[in-house]
């Protein structure tokens, strides 16, 4: 009997694990990634009166420029990356949700079964009893 209900628990248990990993895996489908951190401009470039500090400018703005759309480059490939795990992830979130359901779902009918097994068994015995003990009486 404690068995019966250990079974029946944990097959609860399974289901409630499984319906929460498939909620987990609804909120990682419908979870909008932004990645909006970097809010840099870009550096002009300046003439002064001199060649060295025009030079030293527009090599400065250059750098900054080409650092600034690099990393805009890195931030389109990292939200790409971030958007598939979160797909990645949502998905195996869904299937291991949907096995563990299932695991629980089948310990409550498996559970049922045997409990109906065990209710038949117990009503027919004193039936088969009293058969063999006709048997018996017819036999003498």
């Amino acid at each position: 009997m404690k068995e019966q209900k250990a079974k029946k628990v944990s097959g609860f248990i399974f289901m409630a694990i499984g319906l929460l990993s498939i909620i987990f895996s609804i909120i990682f489908f419908k979870k909008d990634i932004d990645l909006r951190w970097f809010n840099g401009s870009g550096v002009l470039k300046e003439t002064y009166g001199g060649d060295a500090y025009t030079g030293i400018q527009n090599a400065v703005a250059d750098t900054a420029n080409n650092i600034r759309a690099l990393s805009l480059d890195i931030e389109e490939f990292g939200l790409e990356v971030l958007k598939m795990m979160n797909s990645f992830f949502g998905y195996i979130l869904l299937v291991v949700g949907l096995l563990i359901f299932a695991i629980g779902v089948r310990e409550l009918l498996k559970n049922k079964k045997e409990t109906c097994i065990n209710g038949v068994q117990s009503i027919m015995q004193p039936q088969e009893k009293a058969e063999n003990n006709y048997k018996n009486i017819m036999e003498e």
